[in-house]
């Protein structure tokens, strides 16, 4: 299988587009059936663990936590009063899109659902996986769990390619949640190798989709209109993944049309400060001690 692997590497290194490069040794590989899928697999587990966990808590389910990975790793619903039943329903690399889905979704299901915590790395695109080559992940969301997504955002998506690859997926044994949270424990990494990297990547994709302002219009709105009480918080970040970030900004407040559009409604975007270097677990996830930190924190707003 490795070998089969390399070669069709080799037969493609010509192709200048990564992505499309990427692309097309999945399909090959598939088709000479040496494909890893553990990567759609792993991301499917988590995300329909998470998902039955939803359906099995919906009655109870009064705030929900909603989000990207920082959202997932850095909000814990125990930490929530007594009297709140909260449920971390933050996926992956959710953009916004995915994130508006889930909470219309969500809404559905849960009858005394009152209060909505957002929080994001609002560097990450509005559209970004369905526009780019990570929009298998909408695929498996709409094909295995229900939810609704525009493809023809995507002209070049391969949808018999990827939907081949979820059939081959299924839920296996032994997954679980813990009220959706999952638990990074209390490790840090403290390496600053990929650091600028990362940094430098989050903030091309801010500048590249602009369609995540309607996006965000568009969720305030929703909770407007579904008498929901709507938290925004833009993800704590490390230090050093701060100081590259306000290097590449240049002075410019790069959240200001985000916070223009959070004020049109009357709101505000919270920044969580206040974290020292020891409660990330990378440069910009929490560990489980900062995770505490900042779901007290936003729980003070509801």
């Amino acid at each position: 299988m490795g070998l089969k692997r390399e070669i069709i590497k080799a037969f493609l290194c010509w192709i200048p587009n990564k992505e499309k490069r990427r692309f097309l040794r999945k399909k090959y590989e598939l088709k000479w059936g040496c494909l890893d899928i553990e990567p759609y697999a792993g991301y499917f587990d988590s995300v329909w663990h998470k998902h039955q966990g939803l359906l099995a808590n919906a009655d109870k389910i009064d705030t929900l936590l909603l989000g990207d990975s920082h959202a997932q790793f850095g909000l814990i619903p125990f930490v929530l009063p007594a009297e709140r039943f909260g449920y971390n329903y933050a996926f992956n690399a959710n953009s916004l899109y995915e994130t508006f889905e889930s909470l219309k979704f969500a809404a559905s299901k849960c009858p005394k659902l009152k209060n909505v915590i957002l929080l994001c790395s609002f560097y990450n695109g509005g559209f970004s996986l369905v526009c780019g080559g990570d929009a298998w992940h909408c695929r498996i969301l709409e094909k295995k769990i229900g939810m609704k997504f525009d493809f023809s955002l995507n002209p070049s998506f391969d949808y018999a390619f990827y939907d081949e690859i979820v059939r081959m997926i299924s839920p296996r044994s032994g997954g679980f949640y813990t009220q959706g949270y999952d638990f990074v424990g209390l490790h840090t990494n403290p390496s600053t190798h990929k650091t600028r990297e990362r940094v430098e990547h989050h903030f091309k994709i801010y500048r590249k989709y602009k369609n995540q302002l309607s996006l965000l219009d568009d969720i305030i709105s929703f909770c407007e209109k579904s008498t929901l009480k709507l938290i925004l918080a833009n993800a704590p970040v490390r230090s050093d993944y701060a100081a590259i970030l306000n290097e590449l900004a240049k002075g410019e407040d790069v959240l200001a049309d985000i916070k223009q559009v959070v004020a049109k409604h009357g709101l505000s975007l919270i920044e969580p400060a206040g974290f020292a270097d020891d409660e990330f677990a990378d440069a910009d996830h929490l560990n489980f001690n900062g995770a505490l930190k900042l779901t007290r924190q936003l729980t003070e707003k509801l």
